[in-house]
Parts: structure tokens; C-alpha cells; sequence
């Protein structure tokens, strides 16, 4: 996940950026699985929010709880997707608590926090304080 954050710092600044300028309209963001691209997002999302650590891993958990019945939609639009899975290792095919808190763990040790890591991706703290205004109440 963390290489993942770095080689997509652009998309995940972008986003930063947007919901920043989205002046409190619905926002929608997603992937297939919406635990991978999107628990990244969110854990970025929620951090730089000032959300702890901890609420952020039990947000990503909740993904688990209904892991069987992606891994069944994806099988159907995807008969293939197996030959993929195959190749992946097993703590990715699941939302476990120990992957998020892991990246979270490497976040603070590489960039200081959630937010030192979208400074290092170019969001100004302007943008932060934007988004902290606009999403918490």
C-alpha cells in the first residue's frame, strides 16, 4: 500500500485537491474492490482529518466482513481474475487490521503523519484546512 501511495501521489493528490474544492457537495471515489485504491484513499483521507490511527483501521476492517461476497461479483465480471489472485499474497486478497495498521505505522515512520505525507505529495496546508473545514463537524 505504501508503494501504491507513492507511485499514485499524483491521483491521491488530485483527489485531496478536489474534495478540497468540492464546497460540501456529495462526493463519490471507488474501485472494484473499494479496499485497496479506496481504504488507501480513505486512510489518507481520514488522517489528514486528524482521525486516529486506530478508527482508521476499524473503518478498513469493516471491508472484511463482506470480502466473500466481492471476491463473488469480481469472479462473475472476471472468470479470469483468479490467474491475478494467485499471484498476489494472501494478506491482499482480505481487509485485515494488521495491513492497515502496518501502513499506518510506515506513514508516520517515513512522512511524520498523514499530513506530512500530503505535504510531500504537493497539498498545500491551505488544502488540508480546507477539507478539515468543509468534512469535520
Amino acid at each position: 500500500y505504501l508503494m501504491m501511495m507513492e507511485h499514485g501521489a499524483g491521483a491521491y493528490a488530485a483527489a485531496l485537491h478536489l474534495l478540497a474544492e468540492a464546497d460540501r457537495r456529495p462526493t463519490v471515489y471507488f474501485c472494484m474492490a473499494g479496499k485497496d485504491r479506496t481504504g488507501v484513499f480513505s486512510a489518507v483521507l481520514l488522517g489528514v482529518l486528524g482521525v486516529p490511527d486506530d478508527t482508521i483501521v476499524a473503518d478498513y476492517v469493516l471491508t472484511h466482513e463482506v470480502i466473500d461476497a466481492i471476491h463473488a461479483r469480481t469472479r462473475a465480471a472476471r472468470p479470469d481474475i483468479d490467474d491475478v489472485w494467485d499471484h498476489l499474497p494472501p494478506e491482499m486478497l482480505g481487509a485485515h487490521a494488521t495491513t492497515m495498521t502496518d501502513l499506518a505505522t510506515l506513514v508516520r515512520d517515513r512522512f511524520g503523519s498523514w499530513r506530512g505525507y500530503a505535504r510531500g505529495i504537493g497539498v498545500a496546508d491551505a488544502t488540508l484546512d480546507a477539507l478539515h473545514a468543509q468534512l469535520v463537524v
